[in-house]
């Protein structure tokens, strides 16, 4: 047998090195353009862009102006829209419906934001642009109409400047026609006569202001056609400046600082944020990774920026990404499954009184060895419900999250809202905030399993009961309160995503999903005002293939077990086998994402699955009559293993899936309590840590995940 084994152990052995695209624009879920950024006082560095909207039609139907912050240039969030055209008096949709909110730009003084932005009045419009200016107390929301400055040159790309002293200015143009002046202290008014901007060589339009040690640098967009090249730049409108000791010039035309994106316009700002310079622009890439290249949106992008001695900017390099795992108020699935390439199940991670506790340094040592970005079940109790009501726990959980940010803020923690609960929970007290998010009635009292476990017919069987426990059911105001409350507590504890287990139990009396979809909601809504990313990804063990309503999944993607079966003749030898069990392999249903784009297969993790006793008939292995190895128990199986099969398992199961169903992806186990009467007594849990002083119950799987995740 051994011969076989050694033969299998060669088969399995398969060498594997993945990489990651990157993510550049930074905003996703929707087409951005004409980026103004500004930094305010409150530290964060805000940008105000223009929207294409979608499906796309063209430079007419550009509405619904958004506000974007960040505070460390990798997390960006979606304020939301601050003002579209209905809201400007003269804003009128023009010929077909058109909407002509092009480049704003935004200024503050004397504690109120003047947000500037153009819209035509009548047709032609081309003839009848007004530059009109909102104000808010707010550098984000509340923004009001106050009108439009008057008896100014109708044009286009405002940029309003606040100098050292307070005084603020207006650039502004179009075509080949570049024109300032001085504002009022109303911010609405020019104070005397506008001026024409001489020397600036090749103006087109988008004009932008800032200030680096005395000097004023005027940055706008040229008029370059790859047609008409001559200097053997390929595209359209490259970013040129020109610099002055004086805002009203005389200014010197100094050369390109940004050369043409794969757009047909681009529209930049500059702007230092913690002592780092930044050249925002658009392109057009989302537009054209989406077959919609052709209908021109455009996509908000940020690189660094740097000056020479003497003052000058260097010439930008427009490859620099953000991040390859930045995401915010939504998720590509670019992005999502560079999280679930690099997903590691590591149970209970955010507990203090669990069997890896002593471990938890080397826990995290390895984590940030091998580059996990998404530890899943980390937080969750299962017939321990009670503590979820200590303080303490969820402190030690948010203070663990904070921890490990530190060395790595991308990373994602998951919580789980899995398909049991014991009685033990009927020891929490229901906070108000609970009531309040349902809009019931408060009640003095603590939360009640016989109430989250009751059949919808009360002839029906209690699912999964176990000594007054079962299976919430979604139907049920009290299961629905139950998850509500750990998906809160979780949130605020730092956790960003959600496994929701066996969700075929918990609506088992919800076939048409508005219970489910209700929850996920309020869920989602949490998230959005309150989370990091102000999102949170959902996922579960999915029937059917899936989880979907109407053509759109409930789910940002689905799991499944390994379901690993038998090889003949070699015992306790382990294959994957498309259609073994219940195993899901080229089987996951396509839909629309909670975050709107369509997938034909959505994407899914696999992972090493815990099942617990068997309940079927020995399985003739001696000493193992009570684990059913084949399909349940994966991680037990796999624990029993030597370490040569156990890494060399590993590669096969990886590249298995990888040529099986691209939509798949392999979780890793690195943490996780082994079951079964025989072996839980002395192994407990397996830990795929590097064997150590530090870990000596280590099965020694880390550097092999590490190698298995290098990028090439």
């Amino acid at each position: 047998m051994s011969s076989k084994r050694n033969v299998l152990i060669l088969f399995l052995a398969v060498v594997w090195a993945g990489v990651f695209a990157q993510q550049n624009p930074f905003i996703t879920h929707m087409y951005t353009a004409d980026p103004s950024a500004h930094v305010w006082n409150d530290g964060r560095l805000y940008v105000y862009a223009s929207h294409d909207i979608s499906p796309p039609r063209g430079c007419d139907l550009m509405d619904e102006y958004h506000v974007f912050s960040t505070d460390d240039m990798i997390h960006w969030k979606d304020h939301g829209e601050i003002l579209r055209a209905t809201d400007a008096p003269w804003g009128k949709p023009l010929r077909s419906g058109a909407k002509f909110m092009w480049a704003p730009d935004c200024a503050y003084k004397n504690g109120t934001y003047y947000f500037y932005f153009p819209h035509p009045s009548e047709d032609p419009w081309g003839r009848n642009w007004k530059i009109g200016v909102a104000t808010s107390k707010y550098p984000d929301r509340e923004f009001t109409v106050q009108g439009y400055i008057p008896n100014i040159p109708p044009m286009i790309d405002p940029c309003v400047f606040v100098d050292d002293d307070g005084q603020a200015y207006l650039f502004y143009g179009g075509g080949a026609r570049c024109m300032m002046g001085k504002l009022k202290e109303n911010m609405m008014e020019i104070d005397g006569e506008l001026q024409a901007v001489e020397g600036l060589v090749d103006f087109h339009e988008a004009s932008w202001i800032h200030k680096r040690n005395g000097i004023y640098y005027l940055s706008y967009s040229d008029n370059h056609d790859e047609s008409n090249d001559k200097e053997g730049v390929a595209g359209d409108n490259r970013m040129r400046y020109a610099t002055s000791k004086s805002i009203y010039g005389p200014w010197e035309h100094k050369g390109v600082y940004m050369n043409p994106t794969d757009s047909y316009t681009n529209h930049g700002s500059i702007v230092e944020y913690k002592g780092q310079w930044y050249a925002f622009y658009h392109n057009s890439k989302l537009s054209s990774d989406n077959g919609e290249f052709n209908h021109w949106p455009r996509s908000i992008c940020v690189a660094k920026l740097y000056y020479n001695p003497d003052g000058t900017i260097k010439l930008v390099k427009q490859t620099i990404p953000p991040s390859k795992y930045a995401f915010d108020g939504s998720i590509s699935r670019e992005v999502l499954e560079n999280y679930l390439e690099r997903a590691v199940t590591a149970v209970l991670l955010l507990t203090p009184d669990t069997v890896s506790y002593p471990y938890r340094d080397d826990d995290i040592r390895m984590l940030k060895n091998i580059g996990a970005k998404f530890i899943g079940r980390a937080l969750y109790r299962w017939g321990q419900e009670s503590k979820l009501g200590d303080p303490d726990f969820l402190i030690y959980a948010k203070k663990l999250v904070d921890r490990m940010h530190e060395y790595d803020p991308e990373i994602i923690f998951q919580g789980c809202l899995f398909e049991y609960v014991s009685p033990d929970a009927n020891s929490l007290k229901i906070p108000s905030w609970v009531f309040e998010a349902f809009k019931i009635p408060i009640e003095d009292r603590n939360f009640n399993v016989s109430e989250m476990i009751k059949r919808v017919n009360s002839n029906d069987p209690i699912l999964m009961e176990n000594r007054g426990g079962g299976s919430p059911i979604i139907n049920n105001m009290e299961a629905k309160m139950w998850f509500y409350y750990l998906a809160k507590s979780y949130i605020d504890a730092g956790c960003e995503a959600f496994h929701l287990g066996q969700v075929g139990l918990i609506g088992k009396d919800d076939p048409d999903k508005k219970h489910f979809e209700q929850l996920l909601k309020m869920i989602r809504a949490y998230a959005k005002e309150h989370s990091r990313r102000h999102y949170v990804l959902l996922d579960a063990h999915t029937p059917m293939r899936g989880f979907i309503k109407d053509g759109i999944s409930l789910l940002d993607f689905n799991s499944f077990p390994l379901r690993i079966k038998e090889i003949p003749d070699i015992p306790m030898a382990g294959m994957l086998e498309v259609g073994h069990s219940d195993g899901l392999y080229q089987k996951s249903l396509g839909a629309v994402s909670p975050s709107g784009w369509k997938a034909k297969s959505m994407p899914y993790l696999v992972e090493f699955d815990n099942f617990g006793v068997r309940s079927t008939p020995d399985s003739g292995i001696a000493n193992l009559p009570d684990i059913y190895c084949w399909g349940y128990d994966d991680i037990t199986w796999f624990s029993l293993q030597s370490e040569d099969y156990r890494n060399n398992w590993l590669r096969y199961a990886y590249n298995w899936l990888k040529r099986t169903d691209p939509n798949g992806h392999l979780q890793m186990c690195v943490t996780r309590m082994i079951t079964g009467p025989n072996v839980a007594k002395t192994l407990r849990s397996y830990f795929a840590n590097t064997r150590s002083a530090a870990c000596p119950l280590g099965y020694s799987q880390e550097e092999t995940i590490k190698a298995i995740w290098k990028d090439k």
